[in-house]
């Protein structure tokens, strides 16, 4: 029999390692010192029923060690690049296609570099490190020279500060950037060891690659189930937006060449379906040889949606996935349920797991300031018109509401000119959101818009409230 003190402290277990795995959702990669400490805390004394939990439902593998907890995840579609990594700022801008190729030098530099780095030294090596043929192939070449070039190192690093992989001793980036100083920092190798979100080596994919070119195969990742469509590793720190990181550092030269000297074209020059094809092996598992992988590799790419995307929808599935998770819908969603408080919603379309709490994403709507008000009557205007809408029209819309709504907006948004800027960010919000799809016809409303529709206003005659008046019953008699 079950005490009420056993009962209470089962239920505050419970609610530790809810606590703990929405914090790992919401942020994959903790640190011991960093500002989720206290959940850090709680990552590590639970760390074992996690662990089983993730890899057993999702796939995903958990590493913790007194430093760092790393939650290795997956997505569940890679195609998706609405979670880019960005800027450890305020503006929180997403990273350029250069940022991201500074990121990787910069994350080679550091693995193959002393515990403690300035900043000076470390760009010094970055230019070194892009001063690769392959590189230069791509239209990838960097000086550092330009305050633009230094600006995003600077960026880079922050970033690296703010994910607990440098930690920073003395100086700071903006001095550095404007040619008056420069910055100390400690490189935790522990933490940088746990960047890489894969369990393949990008050297092993290309090799793989090279013995595929030489023997005329175009489809070797069908070996791997490439049913599932993949992502690399953006900064995704939520649900909807997962933490990855890039390729392994230290490997930027063997991810082109195989031991034999093949050389493989960089990522710039491959076409779309072959870059596809490195994305499926990087991320592959094993071979789906039998039933049973089959349905593994199913389940933990529903999981995996589910838990990171605002919405699941059954036309985006094949149909083996759509006939699994017919069937065990219910079993899925409860297990998310339980661990993460996540509730199903199920609708004709898809599912959407809700939070309650309103706290495990990294993009809302609503939100507050100009362009969220933007975007939400965009959304109302797509969801009435059911149809593919051009960004033309959708311009002209934003004219017609600022002059309806513009003394609530902010002065740049008012600006003659401003309209493509506006609708772009807006559109990518919803986008990001699975509200809306781009089309070559437009944008497409998806059917989770609907939410944001605007029903006519309904006026009532006087004296409705006194026809339609309800007495309140007389209270009964009391205890």
């Amino acid at each position: 029999m079950t005490t009420p003190l056993a009962e209470v402290l089962d239920g505050q277990r419970a609610a530790d390692v809810q606590r703990a795995a929405r914090a790992l959702l919401k942020e994959p990669l903790l640190t011991a010192d960093g500002p989720r400490a206290d959940e850090f805390r709680l990552v590590r004394q639970h760390a074992t029923e996690l662990r089983e939990w993730f890899e057993r439902n999702a796939g995903w593998s958990l590493r913790v060690d007194a430093e760092a907890a790393r939650l290795r995840k997956t997505p569940g579609v890679l195609s998706d690049a609405t979670h880019p990594a960005r800027e450890a700022s305020r503006t929180a801008l997403p990273f350029t296609r250069r940022r991201y190729v500074l990121l990787c030098l910069a994350l080679a530099v550091l693995e193959r570099g002393e515990a403690q780095v300035a900043l000076g030294r470390l760009a010094e090596q970055v230019v070194l490190a892009a001063a690769d043929p392959h590189l230069a192939a791509a239209g990838v070449t960097f000086s550092l020279e330009r305050r633009d070039e230094r600006l995003d190192l600077a960026a880079v690093v922050r970033l690296l500060l703010a994910l607990g992989v440098l930690r920073r001793v003395a100086g700071d980036e903006e001095a550095y950037v404007n040619g008056a100083g420069d910055a100390l920092y400690d490189v935790r190798r522990r933490v940088l060891a746990g960047l890489p979100a894969t369990r393949r080596g990008p050297s092993m994919v290309a090799a793989e690659e090279a013995a595929d070119l030489k023997s005329g195969d175009q489809h070797g990742d069908e070996q791997y189930g490439s049913g599932q469509r993949h992502e690399p590793y953006a900064q995704r720190p939520g649900r909807r937006a997962r933490t990855g990181s890039a390729p392994r550092p230290g490997t930027d030269a063997d991810a082109d060449a195989d031991a034999e000297g093949t050389r493989v074209a960089p990522v710039s020059a491959v076409p779309p379906e072959r870059f596809h094809q490195r994305l499926v092996r990087l991320t592959a598992e094993t071979a789906l040889d039998s039933d049973e992988l089959r349905f593994r590799a199913i389940r933990w790419k529903l999981t995996r949606c589910l838990l990171d995307d605002p919405v699941l929808y059954y036309d985006e599935l094949t149909d083996g996935e759509l006939a699994y998770l017919t069937r065990q819908r219910g079993f899925i969603t409860a297990r998310i349920s339980e661990l993460t408080g996540l509730v199903a919603e199920v609708r004709a379309e898809g599912i959407a797991m809700v939070d309650p709490l309103d706290d495990l994403t990294d993009v809302r709507m609503p939100e507050q300031g100009t362009h969220g008000h933007i975007t939400l009557l965009l959304a109302g205007y797509l969801a009435a018109a059911d149809r593919a809408v051009e960004p033309a029209e959708l311009e002209r819309r934003v004219r017609e509401l600022a002059a309806e709504h513009g003394g609530f907006w902010s002065k740049a948004a008012r600006e003659p000119g401003a309209e493509p800027e506006l609708v772009e960010r807006a559109v990518a919000k919803l986008v990001a959101l699975g509200l809306v799809t781009r089309t070559e016809r437009g944008v497409l409303p998806r059917p989770a818009l609907a939410r944001y529709a605007v029903g006519e206003p309904v006026v009532r005659e006087r004296g409705y409230r006194q026809a339609h008046k309800v007495t309140a019953p007389e209270p009964g008699p009391g205890p």
